[in-house]
């Protein structure tokens, strides 16, 4: 295996947890376009600043909810100085990105992630976590009120 294969390996077999709400990295792109095409017609420079900020404004968002946050995420949960024997409940736990960066740390405790359902929010979304070891049933009709036992 070359060196360069190694490095990049890590990153290969990391989950891809999609992209949270994909109609607003969608809609900056598009207003972009716009801004821009209205400006090469009337040549307003403030519409193709505009344009270029939306642009900047999707890649921003992009780069957020793909990577930015995990990363966020996993010094936030390096601050908890965890056992690994704990319990956790993760209320809202989407995809179960955090989730699972908090599972992957209690080798003998347990987490358990409750969500609603809203498969418009999140593109690529299922019923179970792209990660999760061993299988185990998600019930659709979970709610954050009555965790589970």
């Amino acid at each position: 295996m070359t060196t360069r294969f190694a490095a990049l390996l890590p990153e290969l077999l990391r989950p891809q947890y999609g992209v949270e709400a994909p109609y607003v990295p969608t809609g900056l792109a598009a207003g972009g376009v716009g801004c821009l095409t209205a400006a090469s017609w009337r040549r307003a420079r403030w519409l193709a600043v505009l344009g270029v900020a939306m642009f900047a404004q999707a890649g921003l968002y992009l780069h957020t909810t793909v990577r930015g946050k995990l990363r966020v995420w996993e010094r936030e949960l390096d601050r908890l100085n965890l056992r690994g024997d704990e319990r956790l409940l993760d209320l809202g736990c989407g995809r179960g990105a955090v989730l699972i960066a908090a599972a992957r740390r209690l080798p003998v405790g347990r987490a358990v992630g409750v969500d609603l359902w809203r498969s418009q929010d999140q593109s690529g979304n299922q019923p179970t976590s792209p990660a999760r070891t061993p299988p185990q049933p998600v019930s659709p009709t979970a709610s954050s009120c009555t965790p589970p036992t």
